[in-house]
C-alpha cells in the first residue's frame, strides 16, 4: 500500500499485475504500481523530477504532462493527445511503456477537437445543404486507410460522444422541432462503415436524465444521470 504522505495519486488503469497512476510525489507524471510489491515505478510515457518534493525541475515538461493527464484520451492500452509544449509537436499516440510516442499528425489544427476510437480519430465537420446553409454536423473518421464522412447530429446541439470499433454514439440536445421537444436530450448512433443513423430509445428514462458518457465496454454504455450511473445495453 502507498501511504497518502507519499504524495497525490490518480488511478488511470489496472490489470492483474499493476496499477497505472498519475502521481504528484517525489516525481510528477505517470507511474506503475506493481500489485505484488506496491511502489512507484516511472513509466516511459513521462515523469518530471521534483526539487524538495514540490517544485518541478522542467516547467515545459510539467505542463506537457499535466495537459496529457487532463486532456489525454485512453483507448485500450493507447493514449491519444495533442502536444503543445515538448517535441514532437502535434497529435500523438503512445502506450504507457513505449519509449517514444507515435506522431499521427504534425499539422493537426489547434482549433479542432477530436475523439479517439480504436485505431482511428473522429473529428467534426459542418454539414451544409445545396444552398450552403448549415444543417448540422458530420463525423469525419480518419485512420490508416484515409478519411471518410458520415452523418452526425441534425437539429440538435452535440453534448457528448462515445466511440467503439464500429459506431459513434452521441448525446444531443434538440434545438429544432416542436416546443415540447426543444431542449430534450437524445441518444443516437451512426454506423461508421455504412453511415446508417439510429435514435436509441430508453423506455422509462426521461430524455433530460442522461448528460454525458462515463465509460463503455463491448456491450454497454455507461452514462451520467443526475448524480447516478445509467447502464444502457448497446443494440
Amino acid at each position: 500500500m502507498l501511504a497518502a504522505e507519499q504524495g497525490w495519486f490518480a488511478p488511470i488503469s489496472a490489470d492483474d499485475e499493476r496499477l497505472i497512476v498519475f502521481a504528484w510525489s517525489q516525481g510528477i507524471g505517470f507511474y506503475q504500481v506493481p500489485l505484488d510489491h506496491p511502489r512507484l515505478e516511472p513509466l516511459p510515457l513521462g515523469t518530471v523530477s521534483s526539487r524538495s518534493g514540490s517544485e518541478p525541475s522542467d516547467s515545459d515538461a510539467l505542463h506537457a504532462l499535466w495537459d496529457l493527464f487532463v486532456q489525454g484520451q485512453l483507448v485500450g492500452d493507447q493514449v491519444y493527445w495533442r502536444s503543445f509544449y515538448t517535441p514532437p509537436l502535434g497529435l500523438l499516440r503512445s502506450g504507457f511503456d513505449d519509449a517514444q510516442p507515435e506522431l499521427l499528425s504534425d499539422s493537426f489544427p489547434t482549433d479542432v477537437s477530436f475523439s479517439a476510437g480504436p485505431g482511428y480519430i473522429l473529428t467534426l465537420q459542418r454539414a451544409r445543404d445545396a444552398g450552403y446553409h448549415d444543417i448540422g454536423l458530420n463525423f469525419v473518421r480518419t485512420d490508416d486507410s484515409g478519411c471518410r464522412s458520415v452523418q452526425g447530429p441534425r437539429g440538435e446541439a452535440l453534448a457528448d460522444v462515445a466511440l467503439d470499433a464500429t459506431h459513434a454514439y452521441w448525446i444531443g440536445t434538440r434545438t429544432a422541432g416542436s416546443n415540447a421537444a426543444i431542449g430534450q436530450n437524445t441518444l443516437n448512433r451512426v454506423d461508421l462503415e455504412t453511415g446508417a443513423v439510429a435514435r436509441l430509445n430508453l423506455p422509462g428514462i426521461m430524455p433530460d436524465y442522461y448528460r454525458s458518457f462515463l465509460a463503455q465496454d463491448d456491450t454497454r454504455l455507461f452514462l451520467s444521470s443526475d448524480g447516478a450511473l445509467l447502464s444502457v445495453r448497446k443494440p
